[in-house]
């Protein structure tokens, strides 16, 4: 799992950066789809944040979120 966070912030990194700095509270990541990410402008319940990844099409999704300083890997099952 670490491996796969390493691995996503090193692929987002452009994006979590302008996120962080643009006053945003997370981001979300895609972990196996070619789309962008999506900034978050407020913490969400998991729900919430499942329903954002399922309308974009993707099965899995890395959350930051800079406001409680946490990652976590979100498995959705469809």
């Amino acid at each position: 799992m670490k491996k796969l966070l390493k691995k996503m912030k090193k692929r987002f990194k452009d994006d979590i950066e302008f996120a962080r700095a643009h006053g945003f509270e997370g981001v979300m990541l895609p972990v196996y789809e070619e789309q962008e990410s999506i900034y978050l402008e407020s913490s969400y319940c998991t729900d919430a944040l499942e329903d954002m990844a399922f309308e974009n099409g993707w099965s899995d999704f890395v959350v930051l979120d800079f406001t409680a300083d946490s990652e976590k890997i979100v498995k959705i099952n469809h």
